[in-house]
């Protein structure tokens, strides 16, 4: 679980400089991105007067972008406690798994069952990426090859409700995906876990491909969950 407090020196040094209008968003669209880079974890302070120096700006484009963050769900605020980065119960963890798993198993299916598996050139595209980030353990940019190849593949199903549903979850599936992926030693684990993936589907093994995801989904070493107990928050 994370501790506010000692998380707080992490929204202190400065996001980079901002000069387009409206500065809110521009705000919001940086501290957003951190959250979703795993750089700011569940719990974390975020305090007007901290972020305001660190950018050079006044705190009422701060306090905008605290609420349209708040609006799109990834912070909260607690009168007399502050801001802070929403927490992850185990339960919303396990849920966006379950999820993900039922979602992305469909779209395989669907995919090979459409014979569409043969042709997935963009998915190998991004697995040849991974591969190429992974030896220099850069994790943001590989955290965003790694969502660009699961909505992907969501997209090739050629489902209009799936894939307008998955938009409803994909910050949340990127932030839990980012937090897992900081917590496995070798990134080259998770880019040989979407190649296995992808062969599969593309091989026509439909069944195989499903349970290689709900794996990788799923792997222990890696998952955002693999510390906590029954009820915690991150």
């Amino acid at each position: 679980m994370s501790d506010p407090g000692a998380t707080q020196s992490a929204v202190q040094p400065p996001l980079g400089a901002i000069s387009n209008l409206p500065l809110g968003e521009r705000i919001a669209g940086q501290v957003r991105e951190m959250i979703l880079n795993g750089d700011l974890e569940p719990g974390a302070a975020l305090v007007e007067i901290a972020l305001a120096s660190s950018l050079g700006v006044s705190r009422a484009p701060v306090r905008e972008a605290l609420r349209i963050l708040s609006h799109d769900g990834l912070v909260e605020t607690v009168p007399y406690r502050g801001t802070t980065v929403r927490g992850l119960s185990r339960r919303d963890v396990e849920g966006l798994r379950e999820i993900r798993t039922l979602h992305e198993g469909f779209a395989i299916h669907r995919i090979v069952r459409a014979g569409r598996h043969t042709d997935l050139g963009d998915l190998s595209a991004l697995c040849d990426e991974m591969d190429r980030i992974a030896p220099s353990g850069d994790l943001r940019a590989l955290n965003l090859v790694d969502e660009r190849f699961h909505r992907s593949l969501i997209e090739r199903a050629e489902h209009d409700l799936l894939t307008s549903f998955w938009r409803t979850i994909a910050m949340q599936v990127r932030q839990v995906m980012a937090l897992r992926n900081r917590r496995i030693a070798d990134a080259g684990i998770i880019a040989a876990n979407h190649r296995r993936i992808l062969e599969a589907v593309v091989a026509g093994d439909a069944d195989g491909a499903a349970l290689l995801l709900e794996e990788h989904v799923a792997d222990d070493p890696g998952t955002v969950l693999a510390s906590w107990s029954d009820g915690d928050t991150a």
